[in-house]
């Protein structure tokens, strides 16, 4: 995601990263992660059990079961 984020300075053709794969239905969520089929970093247990939301800095929530080793 923050690869696809714009930044000052980056030429006016520059093409941004996209994430691979459909955004899931919002209606339809599925049991896990709702990123799972779009995350090269998913493990088995993602697709079964939604992450919990942990807080990162003020006003700022993540929830990846890999959030440690994502961030570094």
């Amino acid at each position: 995601l923050f690869a696809a984020v714009p930044r000052l300075g980056l030429a006016e053709a520059t093409r941004l990263n996209t994430i691979p794969g459909t955004v899931p239905d919002l209606i339809d969520l599925p049991p896990g992660c709702p990123f799972v089929d779009r995350c090269d970093k998913a493990l088995d247990g993602c697709r079964h059990t939604p992450p919990a939301p942990v807080t990162v800095a003020p006003d700022h929530v993540a929830a990846c079961v890999r959030l440690e080793a994502v961030a570094s």
